[in-house]
């Protein structure tokens, strides 16, 4: 397992330099272009012309999300990360699949080399000084696993929170004064500006989840985890259902209703020592009530 996580880690890291190399030769003559590959590389833009770009290249259309590349890229690949997926980033970088990615790979499983310390007598001293390094060693382990438990912890604190928020602030529609997304998204990511726009297209449209009295809206995440973890890089994978039916006070009748159960994508980043959700992938829309 731990030989697939390495090899998931080189692909995403060519990945990576591809990507950055299609920033500045091609993604500059876009009006999104910033000259910042790590703000570019989390804009729709860049999501939409690079994946156009890998189906050009590998002649195999619609096997990616846009979204999805983005976060792929953010976040790197998760270890159950689907197989045609790895075939498809392996094959644009210029191999037949994954497996001869990983077979002209550069990492050797290092537990196959014997140290060559086994190769001669050790004396008392030298094994009470490897004795006490295993057991540094195993503190070590022991404490960061508890530090990575905790982050991960709140992280999905995190993510539920914002949703709590986001389900807030569409109940106290047409109101839109009373905001605290900026404490759980980073304003310049790309769901910020997502959920904001929603929320003011229902409000300029006059439509609520308050009214009337009985409107049924709700939300719940029925399974939250952590995908994978970096010092400054989060991927949180949710499954949940979000039923909102949206009331026209203008018209005085139920207009929009969104009933959608499905799983959500949350890219998370460190900003200034603080994690802010970047980016949020999912698939649903509201639908006119006939």
């Amino acid at each position: 397992m731990e030989g697939r996580k390495t090899y998931l880690e080189q692909l995403h890291s060519a990945l990576l330099r591809s990507a950055k190399s299609f920033h500045m030769s091609e993604y500059k003559s876009n009006a999104d272009f910033s000259n910042n590959f790590e703000n570019d590389i989390l804009k729709d833009s860049f999501g939409r012309v690079f994946k156009e770009n890998i189906e050009n290249k590998t002649g195999i259309n619609n096997a990616i999300n846009h979204r999805t590349l983005i976060n792929f890229l953010n976040a790197g690949f998760t270890p159950n990360a689907q197989k045609n997926t790895l075939n498809l980033f392996s094959k644009y970088l210029g191999y037949e699949d994954f497996q001869e990615f990983c077979n002209k790979s550069t990492y050797i499983n290092k537990s196959k080399i014997k140290s060559p310390l086994l190769w001669v007598p050790l004396g008392f001293v030298l094994l009470l000084g490897l004795f006490k390094l295993a057991s540094l060693l195993f503190l070590n382990t022991k404490n960061s696993k508890e530090i990575s438990s905790e982050v991960e912890q709140n992280l999905i604190q995190l993510v539920k929170d914002a949703n709590e928020e986001q389900f807030k602030e569409f109940k106290n529609l047409p109101d839109t004064t009373d905001s605290n997304l900026e404490q759980y998204y980073n304003i310049n990511g790309s769901a910020f500006k997502v959920i904001k726009r929603i929320i003011n297209r229902h409000a300029e449209e006059k439509r609520v989840i308050n009214f009337p009295k009985d409107n049924p809206s709700y939300f719940t995440i029925h399974d939250i985890q952590i995908k994978s973890l970096t010092d400054s890089n989060a991927l949180v994978e949710s499954q949940e259902h979000w039923y909102l039916m949206w009331y026209n006070l203008s018209k005085s009748n139920f207009e929009k209703k969104y009933d959608i159960t499905n799983k959500q994508i949350y890219v998370l980043k460190k900003f200034n020592n603080k994690w802010k959700i970047e980016a949020n992938d999912y698939i649903g829309e509201s639908k006119t009530i006939p």
